[in-house]
């Protein structure tokens, strides 16, 4: 990944602390894994930078609802923390016909994909 946000950040906004699978080289070579609960919705997030990964499965009341898996396709993660809402912003490769992946968990978890037609680039 080209940029990706502070561990401490990620933390900010998932309120809570992540799971690393070793201490040793640790993040962000190792992946994260993010859980946290919003109401009724249950999100977990992977973020792997040096993989150009991210996985988000959402479940509401112990049901799978979504389950998105952008792997090695991840140019760039960042937060939004704009209009009171707070979320995660995934870009995907330019040559990706994703838009940005936008996961919010406030005021009210959301999910958006979109992908765009080859001729809409700029």
């Amino acid at each position: 990944m080209t940029s990706f946000p502070e561990l401490h950040e990620l933390i900010w906004l998932f309120e809570s602390e992540p799971t690393i699978p070793e201490e040793n080289p640790g993040w962000p070579i190792n992946p994260a894994t993010f859980e946290t609960e919003r109401g009724r919705w249950r999100v977990r997030c992977v973020i792997a930078p040096y993989d150009y990964t991210v996985t988000i499965r959402c479940q509401i009341e112990g049901e799978d609802a979504i389950e998105v898996n952008l792997l090695e396709n991840v140019d760039e993660v960042k937060l939004d923390r704009t209009h009171e809402a707070e979320a995660l912003v995934v870009v995907c490769r330019t040559d990706s016909l994703l838009r940005p992946v936008r996961l919010q968990l406030k005021p009210r978890v959301h999910v958006v994909i979109e992908t765009e037609l080859p001729w809409q680039r700029a």
